[in-house]
Parts: C-alpha cells; sequence; structure tokens
C-alpha cells in the first residue's frame, strides 16, 4: 500500500517498536482489530494504547464485555504502570466500563453514551468475539450479525475516536485471524499476535496483516514482555 507519511494523522500507540512497522501509528478516526489466541498479549496491547493517549492528556474509554472493573484495575497492577492507569481511573481521565449487551443496538448505545461522556480519542472494546458469539448463537442471521457489526463500526467511527476492538483466534489454526472469518474484512487495520510453544519454551510474535492508508512492514517480529509491558523486537 502507498505510503501516506505526511498526509494521515496518525496516533501513537505507546508500544516501543510498533509504531515504525505502521508509518508512526494508527490512523485517526480509524477502526483495527486487536486478534489473538489467549495469551498472547492482545489485552496488555490495548492496555498500553490507552495508557499512551492518557498521557497526552485524553480522555479514553475501555469497554470490557468479561471483566468487572476492579478485575480490570487488578491485571493491571502487575506493571510498572499499573498504579498510573488506577489514578487515570480515580480522576475520570478513563473510563472502565463493564456491560453484559443482550443486542448489537445495546452494545452501540453503550459505547456511544460514554464516548460522547467525555469526548473520548481513543475506545477499546474487550472483546468483539464475546459480543459476536452471543449473537451468533441466537436466531438472527449469520447475514444480519455481520451487516449489523459492520454497521456498528462505521457508527464508532463516526464519532473521531480511534478503536480497538479484541477478537479471539481459535487455537490450533495457524491460518484464522478471527473466530467467525468476517471480522477482518469490516475494519481498516488488522494486528495479529500469536503465542507459540516449543517444547517447554514459549513465544509471542506480532504481525501487522493490513492497515489502510498505510505502508506496513509485514515481517513477523517477536512480541517481548516485561514489567515495563510489552515491545516489539526488531
Amino acid at each position: 500500500m502507498p505510503s501516506s507519511t505526511g498526509q494521515t494523522d496518525r496516533v501513537p500507540t505507546g508500544i516501543p517498536g510498533f509504531d515504525n512497522l505502521v508509518e508512526g501509528g494508527f490512523v485517526r478516526g480509524s477502526t483495527y482489530l486487536i486478534a489473538g489466541q489467549a495469551g498472547s498479549g492482545k489485552s496488555i496491547f490495548c492496555m498500553q494504547y490507552i495508557l499512551e493517549g492518557l498521557n497526552r492528556g485524553e480522555t479514553c474509554v475501555y469497554l470490557s464485555l468479561e471483566q468487572k472493573i476492579e478485575e480490570f484495575l487488578r491485571d493491571m497492577s502487575g506493571f510498572e504502570w499499573g498504579a498510573a492507569m488506577r489514578k487515570y481511573y480515580e480522576d475520570g481521565k478513563l473510563i472502565v466500563v463493564s456491560a453484559e449487551p443482550t443486542s448489537i443496538k445495546d452494545l452501540q448505545d453503550i459505547s456511544l453514551a460514554y464516548i460522547g461522556r467525555v469526548q473520548a480519542t481513543r475506545f477499546v472494546l474487550d472483546s468483539l468475539t464475546v459480543a459476536a458469539l452471543g449473537w451468533k448463537t441466537s436466531s438472527m442471521d449469520p447475514g444480519k450479525v455481520r451487516s449489523e457489526v459492520f454497521s456498528y463500526m462505521r457508527t464508532i467511527e463516526s464519532t473521531g475516536a480511534t478503536a480497538l476492538f479484541i477478537c479471539e483466534i481459535p487455537e490450533g489454526d495457524a491460518k484464522k485471524i478471527s473466530m467467525f472469518g468476517f471480522e477482518e474484512f469490516i475494519v481498516d487495520g488488522v494486528v495479529v499476535l500469536r503465542y507459540m510453544t516449543l517444547g517447554q519454551a514459549g513465544n509471542r510474535t506480532i504481525e501487522v496483516r493490513k492497515m489502510r492508508r498505510t505502508k506496513i512492514d509485514e515481517s513477523i517480529h517477536t512480541l517481548e514482555f516485561s514489567p515495563k509491558g510489552i515491545r516489539v523486537s526488531d
């Protein structure tokens, strides 16, 4: 894809080494899928993305469909920036929402309400898989699920927030980059995180699969974990 440096407003992610892969950051106001297996680092990636915005004076919303608020805050406490994130939450700069939407319309209403309340510039949904799983197992036609999720994405995009949607990848399927096979087609970009085991050793990697208006580094890079969070190795 042609380079757009100098023409596109970029949102720095705060993840050391990652922005070098995507011309300086995400495209402002766009939607991205952060896909990976359990334990691959998806939530940490998104937490650091939120932290970067907070450190820049932005207000951010993290909407969790799996965790209670205190569980979310406790998960961050193991990192050096955990106390800072809790302080941002207590000061009202970071809005953490725990919800159980019953429909796509319900999810959209909840998302818009909190984004609009604080004029959030960064938004994370954790996770799109949990939301779509409920709708896929309902009586709703699969085509209608895809259509309504696409509409939801475009509605979030219309707020101007740069949004990340966490998505689970099925275990044992190296080719798939989403749970249901449509998620990667309704976003502006896809970042894939993987966790692989070789004997007793584990290896985490990160790959940018697509990103509109961006010349990407298509190589697979090692993802390193430490008390500082995650970083992309050369």
